[in-house]
């Protein structure tokens, strides 16, 4: 007697299920995802394993379905399909915690590109301004600029140790880890949110705290972008991340005038974000040529949003990057499934074995992300 398919499906169930959590889950639903950096401080921390929900802003089929499931980087692009886009039941908000595929990893697909966690600071259509580190909407400071527990970097002179180390361990008795020296003496560059700058300023070796609002030319934001190190807008704004103004995010269908300045701020997203084959781009000239004819206005094709780490004296995120193509975004983090006590000193071996060594914060199992 002949079986239905239905019958098969029953009789396979443990099968189904397990096709449908390692292929299909991870785009449709959800997926977890390892945090290994601290620039979301202090509200993702380096151990956090955090659930990424992929329902609700719409999955996209894989395009290289020969990978290893939940391991980033391992995959063969022997075969490669096209990304169906799933309807979702809306789109990034301001304010949302969400991932999103590294926009600048053209080598590789799409889908095997770095995962990369920041908030959502601007949406497409805003037009926005960085001052001082502080970031403004349409002339408005954005509320979360002060979300709690956000890190600024600070200047930090301390007196009455001997020893280096000393000083080291001072600051990390207060959960400080990101602590740069400078060339004077007993002088750091720290991260730390409000809550700590309270706490160090009640300490008696602490002789002095100041924020660092200004990143200069001297500092690593500077560098050249295509050694990894620059910004996207050293170009147009003078490399200084802490002042960039006058800067608007494209939304699907808005058309712009093809000028020196727009090639410098959005040419990049021409060459390789909107699905143009045949791209020339004369900033001298302030031309653009797609498939041999010249432009004058050009119709953007997707929307463009903007990330920035909660630690953001330690983040490399839309400052350097450039905006965030939408069919680059993944999901948003709505909780921490279990989080280890990782050190940025962890090798990759240890901090991937933390788990098995029952090391666990405890107090942020299943906390919700806001």
């Amino acid at each position: 007697m002949k079986r239905s398919f239905l019958s098969r499906i029953r009789e396979n169930k443990l099968n189904v299920f397990f096709l449908f959590f390692v292929f299909i889950m991870p785009w449709s639903i959800g997926r977890q995802s390892y945090i290994p950096s601290g620039s979301m401080r202090s509200t993702l921390l380096e151990g956090d394993v955090v659930w990424v929900n992929t329902f609700y802003y719409g999955g996209r089929t894989p395009i290289t379905p020969l990978s290893i499931p939940f391991l980033e980087g391992y995959y063969l692009d022997w075969i490669q399909l096209p990304s169906i886009k799933i309807p979702g039941l809306g789109t990034p908000k301001i304010g949302d915690v969400f991932v999103f595929h590294s926009p600048d990893e053209y080598e590789k697909p799409l889908d095997e590109r770095t995962f990369i966690v920041k908030r959502c600071m601007a949406k497409p259509g805003n037009n926005m301004d960085v001052i001082e580190g502080v970031t403004y909407i349409e002339g408005e400071e954005n509320p979360y600029n002060d979300i709690e527990g956000r890190q600024s970097k600070y200047q930090i002179d301390l007196e009455g140790f001997y020893y280096s180390s000393s000083e080291k361990a001072f600051l990390e008795s207060f959960g400080i880890l990101d602590i740069s020296p400078t060339k004077k003496e007993s002088t750091y560059i720290i991260s730390i949110n409000s809550q700590m700058t309270k706490k160090l300023l009640s300490s008696d070796e602490v002789v002095g705290l100041k924020p660092i609002l200004k990143e200069s030319k001297q500092e690593p934001y500077y560098f050249d972008y295509k050694k990894n190190k620059g910004s996207r807008f050293a170009e147009s704004q003078g490399g200084n991340l802490s002042s960039l103004t006058g800067i608007l995010l494209p939304v699907k269908g808005m058309e712009m005038e093809v000028t020196i300045e727009m090639l410098q701020t959005y040419g990049y997203l021409l060459e390789h974000h909107e699905g143009l084959k045949n791209v020339e781009i004369d900033k001298v000239e302030g031309t653009l040529k797609i498939d041999g004819k010249e432009v004058e206005k050009y119709i953007f094709r997707q929307g463009y949003f903007w990330g920035e780490g909660d630690n953001r004296g330690n983040s490399y995120d839309s400052r350097f990057i450039g905006f965030i193509p939408e069919n680059h975004i993944v999901g948003y983090v709505s909780y921490i499934i279990y989080s280890t006590n990782r050190n940025p000193k962890d090798s990759f071996i240890l901090s991937r074995l933390r788990p098995f060594l029952l090391d666990f914060r405890w107090s942020r199992f299943f906390r919700r992300i806001n």
